[in-house]
């Protein structure tokens, strides 16, 4: 099942990927008529406010993974048997680096 412009918008809200003013400015562009998710979604990756990889990650409700403790992921670099490695950026330090998950197991 498909997210609803809303979802998104709460999803978008709760990874702390935008600012509250972009936030704000996103929800008074919208207006009443919302545009389609894959529009919003096309818009806010060619203003550079998201990556693709964000885009869709949120868009599938998995807005919450994509902060690692003071990280946020970026992309996706690659994947295997050992775990994921992402390109993610330090939220303070604005240092980009790679980032390795390990799975629970």
């Amino acid at each position: 099942m498909e997210q609803t412009v809303q979802q998104f918008l709460d999803q978008l809200s709760e990874s702390g990927l935008l600012s509250d003013d972009d936030l704000d400015a996103l929800r008074e562009s919208l207006g009443d008529a919302p545009d389609t998710l894959a529009e919003i979604t096309d818009t806010l990756v060619e203003q550079r406010k998201l990556t693709k990889f964000q885009a869709d990650q949120i868009s599938k409700g998995n807005g919450a993974s994509l902060v690692l403790g003071n990280y946020l992921l970026v992309g996706e670099i690659g994947a295997g048997g050992m775990g994921k490695v992402y390109l993610a950026e330090h939220r303070r330090m604005k240092r980009r680096v790679a980032l390795k998950t390990l799975p629970p197991a």
